[in-house]
């Protein structure tokens, strides 16, 4: 896997994505979130096959919308 697999393409942040790591998949926390279509759909081209991290798919659930942001830095 490559680093940038490793990465949440909405704010850079490591998506601690157990499947990117090379483990296995049941025991990643993504298999248990609903991760919105229209998430999945906002994302560029360029980021297929990323995973979003749980702090942006909480973000989206939240207010519907992506949110951009430094990556060791909480949303305002």
């Amino acid at each position: 896997m490559t680093e940038e697999s490793k990465t949440c393409p909405v704010c850079g942040a490591a998506n601690r994505c157990a499947i990117a790591c090379g483990q296995e998949p049941r025991g990643c926390w993504c298999m248990s979130v609903d991760v919105p279509t229209q998430l999945i759909e906002a994302l560029p081209p360029s980021a297929a096959g990323q995973c979003v991290c749980r702090r942006c798919i909480d973000h989206f659930h939240a207010t519907g919308r992506l949110r951009r942001y430094v990556a060791d830095s909480p949303p305002a």
